[in-house]
């Protein structure tokens, strides 16, 4: 399908337009966790959002940000947020969104993850919360950035604004480090529009609706599907803290029924913590989701059991299963990269986890057979876009053959910021190789696994979701929440496997569910699992998005034997 080009060059110009058709957003606010309803509701035309970036960028450049500065955001959901973006590019500087911490995570960590970014960016201007700021202002790992609160927007509206084109760089999206350090993905204006147009094509976009969002602004999926996308379409945005969606998941479906929203997006763990809600201040019996008609999940692994699950909690309250549109996205193609088709079910492919695994091919197998596994259909790719699958040689791989996901398009990033190895290694004779393995049937897109990932054992490879996809059968096990990982044991030269799993079990249960555990994973998989780590909820590193940190994971819970000498873990 042809792309139907947005009329804009730039993000300040699709600003612009989305101040004069009168789009807004409406951001939400809980104050107390127990509250059902939000304790503080603002509606924010883009007009005034327009005109208090303009002032903010007169702040921004008083603080020294030009042509081309590096900016690290890092900032809740809020005004302060959106604000502080097209500040920046009004100065004529280059965003560079940062995960804000929850109040459980680990400062070093994010201090190391910062100390990497700047490797990359070599200097610039790091923008603070408030609260942030009493902590980190003389912080010495920081090294010469400059730091400075949001900006006010008391300011004069900036005279100057930076005058942008198409292939300026945008904004930087750091890859959340779950497959490696973290590594900047630039992406242009024409990029980020380009995704933007195929989105609304795919989704039938209309002006008017309504989206709804709780995912954080420093995540593609948040800033650009949630955020820029809307925006681009002339649609309203009601923006919601994923903290508040944390403390209390029924207050998404509680805003979607508020404010009759059309479109949402979530990770597949979004939809889980929807399923198992069961205690909430929301007043569930009031909900009415008939307007909610593209519920996307990506971001991980799709499960079609927990969509089904979510569709028959929902049903009653006026959702409609077709609704539910499994996509398939990442950093460096911006976000979009296939959608299936709005109104058709979810397809689920049954085939065998050993023919998957060994030879490469997607094999039809009867489902529930313990050597079954069951992957979603991501769709087609998005317009304007093509999608291939390959093998190590590049060579186009057949229908039902599994391979290296690659893509080409208006959307692919032009590299990783500052690293031309690692720009080498994605963009390869005209494509974007994903790292991500799959295979195509009738069109439509099936992941399998990340090629890194794949686990060898006893000459055989392994996709580390098959074992977890078997453990979490064991009950006791949260979904969503195990990883698989192998380490080599010196003393043999053999693979041994480890789960890291959460559980909320305790006493005798807790005992026994290691056991449990390698009796279904053996079963399903034939693979023994030498170690079996139970963490209690919200213990496992994820990334902003809710995404599973697997190297962070296996560091962080390799054996002791395993860990090379003098490594910090």
């Amino acid at each position: 399908m042809r792309l139907r080009p947005l009329p804009y060059k730039t993000l300040p110009d699709a600003l612009a337009a989305a101040a004069d058709a009168g789009a807004a957003l409406t951001l939400l606010e809980w104050d107390d966790p127990d509250a059902g309803t939000p304790t503080s509701t603002r509606r924010v035309p883009y007009a005034e959002l327009m005109d208090r970036a303009r002032r903010a960028a007169t702040e921004l450049r008083a603080a020294g940000v030009m042509r081309g500065t590096y900016v690290l955001m890092v900032l809740p959901n809020g005004l302060d947020f959106v604000i502080t973006f097209f500040a920046v590019l009004l100065a004529g500087g280059v965003p560079v969104p940062q995960p804000y911490p929850a109040p459980f995570d680990d400062p070093d960590a994010l201090l190391w993850n910062f100390e990497r970014i700047l490797e990359r960016t070599r200097g610039g201007l790091l923008v603070l919360s408030e609260p942030l700021m009493e902590r980190w202002a003389a912080e010495p790992r920081l090294g010469p950035l400059a730091r400075t609160g949001a900006p006010p927007a008391r300011a004069e509206p900036l005279a100057e604004v930076a005058v942008l084109a198409p292939e300026d760089v945008a904004f930087v999206q750091f890859t959340s480090g779950s497959t490696g350090h973290p590594k900047g993905v630039m992406l242009t204006h024409h990029n980020l529009l380009s995704n933007c147009a195929a989105i609304g094509m795919g989704l039938h976009m209309q002006r008017g609706e309504v989206g709804v969002s709780w995912l954080p602004l420093c995540h593609d999926m948040g800033l650009i599907g949630a955020w820029l996308a809307t925006m681009c379409h002339h649609m309203d945005l009601v923006l919601m803290s994923p903290f508040d969606f944390v403390v209390d998941p029924l207050r998404w479906p509680w805003a979607l029924s508020q404010f009759r929203g059309a479109i949402s997006t979530s990770p597949n763990f979004g939809y889980a913590l929807c399923v198992r809600a069961r205690r909430s201040a929301v007043d569930a019996a009031t909900l009415d989701l008939s307007s909610w008609r593209a519920a996307l999940c990506g971001a991980e692994p799709v499960s079609a059991d927990t969509l089904q699950r979510f569709a028959e909690r929902f049903r009653g309250h006026g959702f409609n299963a077709h609704a539910l549109l499994p996509v398939f996205g990442l950093a460096e193609a911006s976000l979009a990269v296939t959608f299936p088709k709005p109104g058709v079910p979810l397809h689920v492919d049954h085939v065998d986890r050993n023919a998957l695994s060994d030879a490469r091919r997607a094999i039809p197998s009867p489902p529930g057979m313990p050597w079954s596994v069951g992957l979603t259909a991501l769709g087609t790719h998005v317009a304007g876009h093509r999608v291939r699958v390959v093998d190590e040689h590049d060579r186009p791989r057949a229908e039902r053959e599994v391979g290296e996901i690659c893509v080409r398009g208006p959307s692919v990033t032009p590299g990783y910021l500052n690293d031309t190895a690692a720009t080498q290694d994605l963009l390869r004779g005209g494509w974007m190789h994903t790292g991500d393995l799959g295979y195509v049937v009738d069109g439509q897109l099936y992941v399998c696994g990340r090629s890194k990932d794949v686990i060898i054992f006893r000459g055989r490879k392994y996709y580390p979701q098959d074992l977890e996809r078997a453990a979490q059968d064991v009950e006791g096990v949260r979904k969503g929440n195990v990883v698989a990982f192998s380490d080599m044991d010196p003393g043999g030269g053999v693979e041994r496997v480890t789960l890291v799993l959460e559980s909320r079990a305790d006493g005798e249960d807790k005992a026994a569910l290691p056991g449990r555990v390698r009796a279904r994973v053996s079963e399903c998989t034939g693979v023994p699992v030498e170690r079996v780590v139970v963490l209690s909820p919200g213990e496992l590193p994820k990334t902003p998005s809710g995404k599973l940190r697997r190297l962070e994971c296996r560091a962080r819970f390799l054996p002791p034997h395993a860990r090379e000498p003098g490594s910090q873990l």
